[in-house]
This record gives structure tokens, C-alpha cells and sequence, in this order.
């Protein structure tokens, strides 16, 4: 079960239903203007694909706004490159996933410097499962590898696409997030 924050409150139904069932209250949508000049199979590949990436920039970055933000730079860069890519959707959640990464490493070293220089407030969300928040914990990498695997039911190849890494790497890294995983619920008792 997901539960929202007051962060995405005003962007998500509030709701006890699973993750895949959340239904976006706003979606991003093209203005009328910038149609005319985007190609039409873009825009469909745009319009059927947006709600998806959205929710799994969510599932990585934990906010909304932030997940609409890195999926349409994502879509942004997609667009200039419309006509050379050969696979759009792998390109596609390769970008949301490099974009969720830099998200990620820029909030680390803010939650690193920011208290030394005392000037870090602090953010609490209330409302996050257990299960959502032992994920959080993981290193980077494994946690986008499970998420990528589990949530989205990517193949090896395309996660080692996505995280920059091999394809021999993505099952140690699945492995090694799961088995952390076990072990602090079972420590926390869950």
C-alpha cells in the first residue's frame, strides 16, 4: 500500500490502494502551441507513456513534483533527439533513471553539507510506509536495480542500461539490495 505525503497531496488522490492503481489528479500535458511543431508519434509516444514514467521517477525520488520534473526533461530531451533514437522507451527510462540519480547524489550532498554548515532544515514524511522506507535506505544503485526489476519488470539488460553498469553486475546488485532488505525486516521485525 502507498501512502501519499503531504507533499503530493494536491497532485495524487489520497488513497490505501496499490501503487499501480494511483491515479494522477494533474497530468503534465502539452500546451496547444508547442503541438504543431513536435512530431505526431512523439506526442502519442508522450500522451500513453507520461502516467508510467512519472510514477516510476516516484518510486526512486519519493516526491512527486520531482518525479514530473525529471520526466519531463526527460521528454524534453527525447523530443530533440526524436528522429536518431532507435528504441524511445529505453531511451526514455534511461534518461528519467540518469535524472533520478543526479536527483538523488545533489540531495545526499545537500543532507551532507547542509548540516555542517547549519543551515539544514529538516524534512519529515510521516505518511511513508516501512517497506518504502527500508528501500530508501539502500545505496543508490541497488535501490533503482530493484525498483527497476521488481516495479517495473525490466530485463538484466536493460537495468545495466539504465544504471550504467554490466549486465553481469545487475544480478549482484539485486541480490545484495535484497538481502539487505530481508535483514532489516527481519532485525525491525515487519
Amino acid at each position: 500500500m502507498v501512502k501519499i505525503s503531504e507533499e503530493g497531496v494536491s497532485r495524487m488522490e489520497m488513497t490505501e490502494k496499490p501503487f499501480d492503481e494511483i491515479k494522477f489528479t494533474s497530468m503534465p500535458r502539452v500546451s496547444t502551441g508547442d503541438v504543431e511543431q513536435w512530431p505526431q508519434d512523439f506526442l502519442h509516444f508522450y500522451q500513453s507513456n507520461i502516467e508510467a514514467f512519472i510514477k516510476l521517477a516516484f518510486v526512486i525520488v519519493q516526491s512527486v513534483p520531482v518525479a514530473q520534473d525529471i520526466v519531463q526533461d526527460a521528454f524534453i530531451s527525447v523530443n530533440r533527439r526524436w528522429v536518431n533514437i532507435h528504441s524511445p522507451l529505453s531511451y526514455t527510462r534511461i534518461s528519467i533513471v540518469n535524472g533520478c540519480k543526479k536527483y538523488l547524489r545533489r540531495k545526499r550532498i545537500e543532507e551532507i553539507v547542509l548540516p555542517r554548515l547549519a543551515k539544514r532544515e529538516i524534512l519529515e514524511i510521516n505518511q511513508r510506509s516501512e517497506l518504502e522506507g527500508i528501500i530508501l535506505t539502500l545505496p543508490s544503485r541497488e535501490k533503482i536495480a530493484i525498483v527497476l526489476r521488481y516495479y517495473a519488470d525490466m530485463s538484466e539488460k536493460e537495468i545495466a542500461e539504465a544504471v550504467g553498469c554490466s549486465v553481469n553486475t545487475v544480478p549482484g546488485l539485486i541480490a545484495r539490495g535484497v538481502e539487505k532488505l530481508r535483514r532489516k525486516i527481519i532485525q525491525d521485525g515487519i
